[in-house]
């Protein structure tokens, strides 16, 4: 069978001495206590380079200096360091690697437990495999780890994988391994939920209608590893972080004036009359359209800039604040207003300014945009165009340089709170809204006609008019 050697994972180390250790990694460290020569040998073996579990048991049994206890202890500690994410393993032919991984005992685990044997099995439905730094990564929402793949054979491997098959059937010569390797390979996938036996249900995900590319973002959207954390913690970011408003150019086409107290008065209501009352409105009266007093209204009311606040060029960045939550005060929305018809505004797409409270044309209407709100009456589930389209973009740049990992899955919770606070602020007012909930990931760029651009990107809309009630 190929060997399996252990050494410590990315960016853990052991530091510190004479008489006080600690293992140490960028998000966790662990204080040795009530340790002996012997159990630092082993960790300086891990630190070094690459010992199988058995070598290093030798070692420990074979010191003359080692305590009764020590071989207890030593598993104890390599659990703490497993359950930490703090142990790399890698399977190798003869001295050559073939894959690497690092068990994470907290994350899904496979009920495959075991060695392949005669079982066919063949690749989960959910795994993936993309390229990274030269190398390959398999990993799979369901997996215990990812994988990285260190020799193209094991590529090779995976595609006679796509179909269930024995290692007994599996071609050795022409992949160029040894049938253990292959076997050994094989097993070890299989043990990490990356492989299935054949009739095998992958859990629930299948039957509750999750398909391979949502659930990995649902599962990979919040787990934090050493290469990719959630937020970069007191680690200094290595740039800034990206404007607090857009760079946009130019005077406002339109500034709002701020809204009349004693008439936003005259019309308010409580927040549980806004609950209670709101709801999605599809039809419109275009007789007597929405006016760009109302729009201004809701605007400032539900996403103006309340507060704007400088950074320190430490830890304290540059941000604002609004009416609505976001992760960070960072505030990566922006919002387009595509007008098609509203009382006292010509036609055309503009953006918002959260901060001057106005807007910047930026074209008139065209083909492009007459069909996206041709569009988002048909995901109203046909019927009347909308009298304002609020185009959601986002620049994930500004998430990005401060949460990693659950950075986009942020963006989208922040569209679920701004749709919200429309809702609300609309029927507040006295208006007509209905959030979108198909998308146009490309319809950005026909708002913005600069093309696609994955530095802002669309990532929801909402329907805005007046009531015909």
């Amino acid at each position: 069978m190929g060997s399996i050697t252990l050494e410590f994972a990315p960016g853990v180390d052991l530091e510190g001495g004479p008489t006080t250790y600690r293992i140490r990694s960028p998000t966790w460290s662990l204080r040795l206590e009530d340790f002996g020569e012997d159990t630092l040998e082993a960790l300086r073996q891990l630190k070094s380079g690459r010992s199988t579990e058995r070598e290093i048991l030798a070692r420990l049994r074979g010191s003359t200096n080692s305590a009764p206890h020590t071989v207890g202890s030593w598993f104890a500690l390599l659990d703490a360091l497993q359950v930490r994410g703090g142990v790399a393993c890698t399977l190798s032919e003869g001295t050559e690697p073939l894959c690497r991984w690092v068990p994470a005992p907290d994350g899904p685990r496979s009920s495959q437990n075991g060695t392949a044997g005669n079982r066919p099995v063949a690749l989960s439905q959910y795994a993936l495999l993309r390229p990274s730094g030269g190398r390959w990564i398999l990993k799979s929402p369901f997996g215990a780890a990812a994988v990285e793949v260190l020799d193209p054979r094991v590529v090779a491997l995976l595609g006679h994988l796509t179909s269930p098959a024995t290692p007994a059937e599996l071609p050795t010569g022409e992949l160029a391994l040894s049938a253990d390797s292959v076997t050994s390979t094989v097993s070890v996938l299989l043990e990490l939920g990356l492989l299935v036996g054949e009739g095998v249900a992958e859990g629930q995900a299948a039957t509750a209608g999750w398909s391979p590319a949502d659930f990995t973002f649902h599962v990979s959207s919040g787990i934090e590893s050493p290469a990719r954390p959630c937020w970069n913690g007191s680690v200094a970011p290595a740039s800034p972080p990206a404007p607090v408003l857009h760079p946009t150019s130019g005077e406002p086409t339109l500034q709002f004036p701020a809204p009349d107290p004693e008439g936003v008065s005259g019309r308010a209501m409580t927040l549980h009359e806004a609950l209670e009352g709101r709801t999605s409105i599809r039809e419109y009266d275009d007789a007597s359209p929405i006016g760009v007093e109302d729009l201004g209204e809701l605007l400032h009311l539900c996403l103006r800039v309340t507060r704007m606040v400088e950074g320190d060029g430490s830890a304290r960045y540059a941000h604002s604040h609004r009416p609505y939550p976001s992760g960070g005060a960072l505030y990566p929305l922006e919002i387009y207003p595509v007008v098609r018809l509203c009382r006292g505004l010509a036609g055309g797409v503009y953006h918002y300014d959260p901060l001057l409270h106005a807007l910047r044309h930026r074209k008139d209407l065209d083909p492009r945009m007459d069909r996206a709100l041709s569009w988002a009456a048909a995901a109203m589930g046909g019927g009347a165009e909308p009298q304002v389209l609020l185009v959601i973009g986002a620049r994930p740049a500004r998430v990005f340089w401060k949460y990693h990992s659950i950075g986009y899955a942020l963006i989208l919770r922040e569209v679920g709170a701004v749709m919200q606070t429309l809702y609300l602020g609309a029927h507040s007012i006295g208006l007509a809204p209905c959030a979108i909930g198909a998308g146009d990931g490309l319809l950005l760029p026909g708002v913005t006609d600069v093309g696609f651009d994955p530095g802002e990107i669309s990532v929801g809309g909402f329907c805005l008019g007046s009531s015909n009630s």
